[in-house]
């Protein structure tokens, strides 16, 4: 069952599934956090900025860009937040690059909405 917060700890989702987007949206507002919702990399970093999100949940595959490329552009902008990586698959060398960026977490598709659950307030630093 999902559980209200009152919150305002923003996660910032990128994920360029329509479908997919909304739904997880939802699910993670639902959870009590503000979503900003981007399709796409480039949208996720105009809207991006230090101190205006607390987390980032990005698709591994996004149509110009890779979910480890895009964060470590939030990274190298000077965003330093928890970040998960979201894929399907992932090859070794992909496994170690975000790695190397500091990407916090990855979540294999189909999601584990459960540990995705768990996961927020650890990684907000919020008492589950």
């Amino acid at each position: 069952m999902l559980s209200q917060k009152t919150t305002t700890k923003r996660v910032l989702l990128v994920e360029d599934d329509d479908l997919l987007r909304k739904s997880l949206s939802g699910y993670i507002g639902a959870l009590g956090y503000e979503v900003i919702a981007a399709d796409s990399a480039e949208e996720a970093l105009l809207l991006c900025r230090p101190g205006n999100v607390d987390l980032v949940l990005t698709d591994y595959r996004l149509l110009t860009m890779n979910g480890i490329d895009l964060i470590l552009t939030l990274r190298k902008s000077g965003l330093d937040v928890p970040c998960i990586l979201i894929s399907g698959f992932l090859s070794d060398e992909d496994r170690r690059r975000a790695l190397e960026i500091r990407v916090t977490d990855i979540l294999r598709k189909p999601w584990d909405l459960p540990r995705l659950q768990d996961l927020l307030p650890n990684l907000l630093g919020e008492v589950a």
